[in-house]
């Protein structure tokens, strides 16, 4: 028995590489609508306000005076 190294010289050395497209994963979405009536109370804001027609081209003594009136 030989206990030696020997070196096999190599002569040539191929590398083959590729890739290709692979899918990483899916994603499925779902959209659902839930729909609930409910009575509720909320303070609102409101403002009346009277208008007063004059026809066209009538002739008008006055302006209307401005009122204020509290809330």
């Amino acid at each position: 028995m030989h206990d030696e190294e020997q070196t096999i010289p190599l002569a040539e050395e191929r590398l083959s590489v590729a890739k290709r497209e692979v899918p990483d994963g899916e994603v499925r979405v779902r959209s659902r609508t839930i729909v609930a009536n409910e009575a509720v109370s909320v303070n609102l804001l409101s403002e009346e306000v009277e208008v007063e027609h004059v026809p066209f081209e009538t002739v008008v003594d006055a302006a209307p005076q401005i009122r204020t009136e509290a809330t």
